[in-house]
């Protein structure tokens, strides 16, 4: 747990967490000797309580949330986590191996991960979930999109053909 951010605040130290929020600089840092994270217990739960003390509901969300809905017999969704409005992971300062359980992206597809401060290697495993297997589409276009659309495939399939022939005469 870090000392700087916990300081004459005992509703904190209480909680325990296995990361502590920078709110300030939008930093979740992850505490030391904490190898094993679980991104729906140890970020997002930690967060919602984090959110309840002082003043911390002043800082931009950290996270949002999709997923978890109920199914069939009991079952349910994946849950799937989004560090929102510029917020980062930052591993603790030393060499070590980090394991995050869960689907976490940043919202814009950036990396969700930030650099220690200091020179360190830290080998990053994530586990997630499959949760889309297949994701059919269907478009309307109007009929100019149309058009270019069949002229390309026209074009496509007239410089297969075209190679197929070279080849041939090869």
């Amino acid at each position: 747990m870090n000392v700087t951010f916990f300081y004459n605040h005992w509703e904190l130290w209480q909680l325990y967490h296995k990361v502590t929020f920078d709110g300030a600089n939008k930093i979740i840092i992850i505490n030391d000797g904490e190898t094993d994270i679980d991104v729906e217990v140890d970020i997002y739960s930690a967060w919602k309580e984090w959110v309840l003390v002082d003043e911390n509901a002043k800082f931009e969300q950290a996270l949002r949330v999709v997923g978890g809905d109920p199914t069939v017999g009991g079952d349910s969704l994946g849950v799937t986590t989004f560090l929102i409005n510029g917020w980062r992971i930052r591993p603790f300062e030393d060499d070590h191996s980090l394991t995050m359980v869960g689907n976490l992206f940043e919202e814009t597809g950036a990396d969700p991960f930030v650099p220690t401060l200091g020179e360190h290697t830290i080998l990053v495993t994530r586990r997630v979930s499959n949760l889309v297997d297949k994701v059919v589409g269907e478009a309307i276009l109007s009929a100019t999109e149309s058009t270019q659309l069949s002229l390309i495939e026209v074009v496509e399939r007239a410089s297969k053909l075209h190679t197929a022939l070279l080849l041939d005469k090869a």
